[in-house]
């Protein structure tokens, strides 16, 4: 990294202000970590994974999927959601990152 993320005396370690600044990205690996090791899992046969603004998953379809789950138990299921979704939503579909890919757009908005 070429910068300090810790200080430490006899008694104490501290995070420096690069090191708060990178706690969101060692977070975020840890996630990726643990994703990993579920998707590589060998209890399963498969994993889709699907992107959508979070409102969309929450509210019109939490309930097929959860259903699908139970039904597919083998299958691991992964959610992407983003704020820009007109854009990065696309992109990964076209990209080949997600299997599946909803754009929510009301009525009159596009």
């Amino acid at each position: 990294m070429g910068k300090v993320l810790l200080t430490r005396d006899n008694r104490n370690v501290c995070l420096t202000q690069a090191g708060i600044s990178f706690v969101p990205y060692a977070e975020r690996m840890l996630r990726l970590f643990e994703e990993s090791k579920v998707t590589l899992s060998e209890e399963l046969e498969n994993y889709i994974i699907l992107s959508g603004p979070g409102s969309v998953w929450h509210y019109y379809y939490l309930q097929h999927i959860l259903s699908f789950r139970r039904d597919h138990t083998k299958v691991a299921i992964k959610f992407l959601s983003y704020i820009d979704s007109s854009y990065m939503i696309r992109d990964l579909l076209l990209d080949g990152i997600v299997q599946i890919a909803i754009k929510y757009d009301p009525a009159g908005t596009s």
